[in-house]
């Protein structure tokens, strides 16, 4: 940039910093959060018993020997 084209927009950058605080403001006026809903804690989810039944499953390791046995198979 020029050094007149920096200060030009420098000083238009300004007007448009404010011009975005003011409707950040304006739209957060509009659509706040009715009381108690704000925070989300009451979200929440207990994955602990999921997590004891996977850890309790058997997914059937399989060797490479038999994976490529039955890949040979198919074809």
């Amino acid at each position: 940039l020029e050094q007149s084209g920096a200060a030009e927009f420098l000083l238009a950058s300004k007007g448009l910093i404010t011009k975005t605080k003011d409707v950040a403001k304006a739209s957060l006026g509009e659509e706040r959060p009715e009381p108690g809903f704000e925070k989300m804690d009451h979200f929440t989810l207990s994955t602990e018993h999921v997590e004891a039944v996977l850890a309790k499953m058997d997914f059937g390791a399989v060797d490479e020997e038999e994976f490529e046995d039955a890949e040979e198979e198919e074809e």
